[in-house]
């Protein structure tokens, strides 16, 4: 089984190896500080202990750079962190923006839609009688889905520019409507042209 501090960031590693250094060289300046100085051989022992000790103290300031080294390192990279979560919030906020006028377009488009297929009903419905004064009224009304299809195919092609897949979804099949009920209003008047126009 790896040790689980092989896996972990530098800036852990030298942290943890500090700190164990740090025990040892309390426990070696205890151990020294423990020997009584009454003997030859005690004063042998404890110059050796004080010699670990020292030399202990010199690896310590190898590990406190070596930790200092880590933490710049560690400092650096939450910036650099810290700047993607700025660029990802201005990003996000780009968008939303982009989809909030993408959608109010939308909005505009398909009440216009509902207003001009009111209108398309209402003069397929109208009696033959009035076939005179709905043929203007079917012109007008054929320019003014030709406007609004204009207008679908437009927007489909900013929304497929932006990659926003649903709004495309829905501007497909608004599209699709308006055509059909142009073709409907085109094939209306051309029948009423030619009634109206029998030697033609």
């Amino acid at each position: 089984m790896p040790h689980p501090l092989k896996s972990a960031s530098k800036l852990v590693q030298a942290a943890v190896a500090l700190d164990e250094q740090l025990r040892n060289f309390e426990m070696l300046v205890a151990g020294a500080e423990r020997v009584p100085l009454n003997s030859k051989r005690n004063l042998e022992k404890a110059a050796q202990k004080t010699t670990e000790a020292a030399r202990c103290a010199e690896s310590l300031e190898a590990l406190v750079q070596a930790l200092s080294t880590s933490l710049n390192e560690a400092r650096e990279q939450n910036q650099r962190t810290a700047a993607v979560l700025v660029r990802l919030g201005e990003e996000i906020r780009r968008r939303g923006d982009e989809v909030i006028a993408l959608e109010r377009r939308l909005l505009a488009l398909a009440e216009d839609a509902k207003a001009i297929t009111r209108a398309v009903h209402g003069l397929i419905d109208a009696p033959s009688d009035g076939e005179r004064e709905v043929l203007p009224e079917l012109e007008r009304t054929e320019r003014g889905l030709d406007t609004l299809v204009d207008g679908a195919q437009q927007l489909f092609q900013d929304c497929k520019a932006a990659a926003l897949s649903d709004l495309t979804g829905e501007l497909e099949s608004l599209k699709q409507q308006l055509q059909s009920a142009r073709n409907r209003v085109k094939l209306l008047r051309e029948q009423l042209g030619h009634s109206t126009h029998p030697d033609n």
